[in-house]
């Protein structure tokens, strides 16, 4: 008899929802508009930032969420500490520069909305 584990997948699921929205609400974040700051390679970066992150063994977390928020503009505080520690330097350096694109360019025209 063929054992049914969805159940488990739903309840483990659910945790995983739960810790990412709970680590969201308690992190402070700035609003962009991506739309106006990336071209390709700031993509490449974050996209670079992700797969390395995942192969880590840092997939599900609210680290990898908010890099996942570049996309939707939103740049979480402290994200670049955090990143220091698991990436491998190379990655982290490219991701740098766009975060960097992204701070001066707030800290010139303020917070902004990345419409979709």
């Amino acid at each position: 008899m063929k054992k049914n584990h969805s159940g488990f997948f739903y309840v483990k699921f659910f945790v995983y929802i739960s810790t990412v929205i709970k680590a969201i609400s308690i992190m402070n974040y700035q609003n962009f508009n991506r739309h106006e700051i990336f071209n390709a390679e700031d993509l490449t970066h974050v996209r670079e930032a992700i797969n390395n992150l995942q192969e880590n063994g840092h997939s599900f977390t609210p680290l990898e969420n908010s890099l996942y928020g570049l996309y939707d503009g939103y740049l979480y505080e402290g994200i670049d500490e955090e990143l220091y520690q698991v990436l491998d330097f190379k990655v982290f350096c490219n991701l740098t520069k766009t975060l960097k694109k992204i701070t001066d360019h707030i800290k010139s025209n303020g917070e902004s909305v990345t419409l979709v």
